[in-house]
């Protein structure tokens, strides 16, 4: 049996490992989902920007989700990404972003979240 959480852990390793320059989100999401790609098994699915409850609104779509080869969503997950003030690159009257305050956080075993250079990832809600 595969263990979606092992894997996309084992993604978020990887992209601390190899962190980059990102600007957006987008670029984040995009390079984790075109890593989980190439790893993730055989007949498992990644997918981007995922409805998870029904209805119109994105909002009510989940960043990325691995799905196993039944089509069950085994894990969605949601990113919010902030650079660092610090960067000359980055109008500062654009900061902060991103604010947790909305987002579910558990203390829980079922809830994963990592921090680095304010990439923060909550997994799942």
């Amino acid at each position: 049996m595969t263990n979606a959480g092992l894997i996309f852990e084992d993604a978020l390793e990887w992209l601390r490992s190899d962190y980059d320059t990102y600007w957006c989100e987008r670029d984040v999401v995009f390079t984790l989902q075109r890593h989980l790609f190439e790893v993730v098994p055989s007949g498992w699915q990644v997918f981007n920007d995922y409805p998870m409850i029904p209805g119109s609104r994105r909002a009510l779509s989940a960043d990325l989700v691995l799905r196993d080869p039944s089509g069950s969503v085994q894990l969605a997950a949601e990113f919010k990404y902030e650079p660092s003030a610090e960067r000359a690159d980055i109008q500062r009257h654009k900061l902060p972003v991103i604010g947790f305050a909305d987002y579910c956080a558990t203390s829980s075993g079922s809830s994963v979240s990592y921090e680095r250079n304010a990439l923060r990832v909550r997994v799942p809600c």
